[in-house]
């Protein structure tokens, strides 16, 4: 079933993507769309993984991803079709066109080489444009009225003068109605940890290179997308920050007011409920996302309605209840879901289920 569901002819291009191309097949006219948002954030994890891959092995990809990249829609896997591309960290930049992942600074000729910095940048703007489905942060009003002879023109006015087109701090730059209406749609549609990701590189990043995004925390920021997005047993599906908030200060549905209880270590957050299953990059953000189950929410056999987090993995755990009384949680163990438990793991992690207050 898998290999059927991910033949390479079902595969499609990332301009192909961004861009929501339509193809007839068996003349019904398609969209190119992934079929979920489940698939559509494990394609951007794919993205992120790739970059991390290059960053540990000191490579960067010398060519143009979008080309080279392509995804299935159902599942969101990727497949890179151009592996020859990639070059060492520091080799000579080769004599090319610019684009709109060019660095700000090969742009402006202050570095000739390939650099760990100038891939931080690449990766971010194939990622605005893979969630966004738009061309790059720098266009909007302010680069539609100036006059360019060659797309380099472009790229080196944008390096030295382009505005984000989504900063809060000026309008000048603001998308055009009509013409960038999908980054308008979809900027609000996802969680403000991807806004400000984004607006952290293309403001700050743009002239200081080192506080760019590494492949490490974007991958962080992917986990706490795919975390946050929940599919109710009621057919409701969205973000958590769509949903509402109990007098516990924990969420729950706007539509069954089934209760997702959060379970945080001050940083990354879960969402607790009656078929919540804990992967292990959950609590470990470093690690890929391989599918380990460590942990799942059971309802207690003897007191039906109380419900606890199972230990399914093969490490202890500590408990820690609101009195800081402690228990031990061996593989097969497990401790009641209360308000103010933590669990503490074997690397110090402490996690506390805490309703955030009003």
């Amino acid at each position: 079933m898998d290999e059927q569901k991910n033949k390479t002819e079902d595969y499609h291009r990332f301009e192909e993507y961004i861009k929501e191309h339509q193809y007839y097949k068996e003349q019904q006219k398609v969209t190119i769309r992934f079929a979920t948002m489940k698939a559509m954030l494990n394609a951007a994890w794919s993205i992120v993984d790739l970059y991390d891959y290059m960053d540990k092995n000191n490579l960067v990809y010398g060519g143009n991803p979008k080309q080279a990249i392509w995804f299935h829609p159902l599942t969101g896997h990727i497949n890179l079709r151009d592996t020859l591309n990639f070059m060492d960290v520091n080799d000579e930049l080769e004599e090319e066109n610019y684009s709109e992942l060019t660095a700000p600074e090969v742009i402006q000729n202050k570095s000739m080489h390939y650099t760990r910095d100038g891939q931080n940048w690449s990766l971010a703007v194939l990622l605005y444009e893979f969630f966004y489905h738009n061309d790059g942060p720098y266009k909007g009003i302010a680069s539609a009225m100036q006059s360019f002879l060659n797309p380099n023109e472009e790229y080196s006015w944008m390096a030295e003068q382009g505005i984000f087109n989504m900063s809060d701090e000026s309008q000048e730059n603001r998308p055009i109605r009509g013409v960038q209406d999908s980054l308008l749609k979809y900027w609000g549609m996802f969680p403000s940890v991807l806004q400000d990701a984004f607006t952290k590189t293309f403001v700050e990043g743009k002239k200081h290179p080192e506080k760019r995004l590494t492949p490490y925390e974007w991958k962080k920021i992917i986990n706490q997308l795919k975390t946050s997005y929940i599919e109710c047993q009621c057919g409701y599906k969205h973000f958590i920050v769509k949903f509402e908030k109990n007098l516990e200060g924990h969420w729950c549905c706007p539509k069954c007011k089934k209760i997702y209880y959060i379970f945080s270590n001050g940083d990354d957050e879960i969402y607790l409920t009656t078929d919540t299953v804990i992967k292990r990059n959950q609590f470990y953000p470093k690690e890929s996302d391989n599918g380990e189950s460590i942990g799942m929410v059971v309802e207690n056999t003897k007191q039906k309605g109380l419900f606890g987090i199972k230990n399914i993995s093969n490490e202890t755990w500590v408990g820690i209840y609101p009195d800081n009384m402690e228990k031990s949680i061996e593989p097969g163990g497990g401790i009641p879901i209360w308000q103010g438990l933590k669990i503490m793991l074997p690397d110090g992690q402490q996690w506390k289920i805490q309703g955030e207050q009003k």
